[in-house]
């Protein structure tokens, strides 16, 4: 689900929805007090996203800024937007 704002040249918006997250589970073997190898393993979980965000036209690119909460903090996202020349 999007909710949007429309003005000329930024548009707020945020949204909720839902999405695939990637955890490493990483194991360290020691023999001897020396780490002898290491073992990752990548488990996919359901996860819950939302968050807030502007789009600023610059010219044909669109430039994003999000702000998301997260486990351990809140992330900050910069980004362009390569299609902003497409109608929606």
């Amino acid at each position: 689900m999007k909710l949007q704002t429309r003005t000329s040249w930024i548009t707020g918006y945020a949204y909720l929805g839902f999405g695939v997250g990637m955890f490493i589970d990483v194991c360290q073997n020691y023999e001897e007090d020396v780490l002898s190898s290491t073992d990752r393993d990548f488990i996919p979980a359901p996860l819950a996203v939302a968050g807030l965000g502007t789009r600023i036209k610059a010219g044909l690119l669109g430039i994003l800024t999000e702000v998301v909460p997260a486990y351990n903090g809140i992330f900050f996202n910069l980004g362009l937007n390569f299609l902003e020349h497409v109608k929606q």
